[in-house]
């Protein structure tokens, strides 16, 4: 019912509400500058909590909240999008060598990052980094570069130009973000950078609602396609005033920017849900090693929050049907089975016996 975050403090609400006419009703009945909204309590359910904080206080499941008409326009007004890809390797557990982002006031950054580890041949070939003897070069040409943590935080301190910054990215809600925050966290700065973002926008889905039917979405193709041009795509400054550009010229309704958008505390969410998904999977190696289960199913397991303890606690509960249980039981959804729906083989080829 509600596409917004509530943060609540002290029991009072400021809310930044994109465009209500599409969201809730053609028009709120504001008097005094406020409005008085009832949400039921299945929204926050059927939304994993994102839309409404728990401790609202709910009475026969709907709550009335009250929302000042003020947070609106300044919401429309102060709305910044920086726009923010940077290269890596292929891996989301890649180091950053090169971070960049322009602002909506053409502000440009840009830091060259002395790699933690050599880069790969591959990866020199398709950015044109390289560092050699303690040296950065892009395309052959020397660069000045600098240690991650320097980099990030003179970062942040770009963020920090501007408030309610919102970050733009092709890809960025399953690429640049969750590797930008492992970044932020291994370096201790990621409470500073929260505290100087709103959110994100992922520009890969909403460009495929805006320009429909396209045979790539790639941000270079999409670029040629409406520019007739192409730029270099590999080169993090490029991209992102390429992004910007691209940006501005679908200038997506705020309706559409709100869809396509999100906070940091939902990326968080999924950052740490991934962390737990891999240590998950560490422990299910030996039942993938034997080939007893599938790589694809080790993941569909570690991802529904199981490890071996848990596959070895359901079948010694129960021999038969102990992990068909666990593998089949409904989740949220009532049709969403924890790992699949189907119970063949959940129980016969995966022997757990001490």
């Amino acid at each position: 019912m509600v596409n917004a975050v509530l943060p609540f403090q002290n029991g009072q609400c400021s809310i930044t509400i994109p465009e209500w006419s599409i969201i809730v009703n053609e028009v709120l009945p504001f008097q005094n500058g406020r409005c008085s909204l009832t949400i039921p309590e299945w929204s926050m359910e059927c939304n994993h909590s994102k839309m409404v904080d728990r401790k609202l206080s709910f009475h026969k499941r709907k709550c009335s909240v009250t929302i000042p008409e003020w947070s609106m326009k300044y919401y429309h007004s102060r709305m910044v999008n920086v726009v923010l890809p940077f290269q890596n390797s292929q891996s989301r557990d890649s180091h950053i060598i090169q971070l960049s982002a322009v602002n909506s006031q053409n502000t440009k950054f840009n830091r060259y990052i002395k790699p933690a580890r050599p880069i790969l041949p591959q990866a020199s070939e398709v950015t044109g980094l390289k560092f050699q003897n303690g040296k950065m070069y892009h395309d052959d040409r020397e660069v000045q570069s600098i240690g991650i943590s320097n980099a990030l935080t003179a970062f942040i301190l770009f963020l920090k130009e501007i408030h309610n910054t919102v970050l733009v990215g092709h890809n960025s809600k399953t690429f640049d973000v969750p590797i930008l925050i492992n970044a932020l966290e291994k370096n201790g700065l990621l409470n500073n950078f929260m505290s100087s973002v709103k959110g994100f926008i992922d520009t890969l889905p909403l460009f495929k609602e805006c320009i429909p039917n396209q045979p790539s979405y790639s941000q270079p193709k999409i670029y040629n396609t409406l520019f007739g041009e192409l730029y270099s795509a590999h080169d993090s400054m490029e991209d992102v005033v390429a992004l910007r550009r691209l940006f501005e010229k679908i200038s997506p309704s705020l309706v559409l920017k709100s869809k396509f958008s999100g906070t940091y505390e939902s990326v968080m969410q999924l950052y740490q849900h991934r962390n737990c998904t891999k240590g998950l999977l560490t422990t299910l190696r030996p039942l993938t090693n034997s080939k007893t289960i599938t790589n694809c199913m080790a993941t569909k397991i570690a991802s529904s929050g199981l490890g071996l303890s848990h596959l070895k606690l359901a079948h010694k509960r129960d021999r038969q049907q102990g992990i068909e249980n666990l593998f089949t039981e409904l989740c949220g959804h009532p049709s969403k089975a924890r790992v699949t729906k189907s119970k063949k083989n959940n129980t016969g080829n995966i022997n757990l016996s001490e």
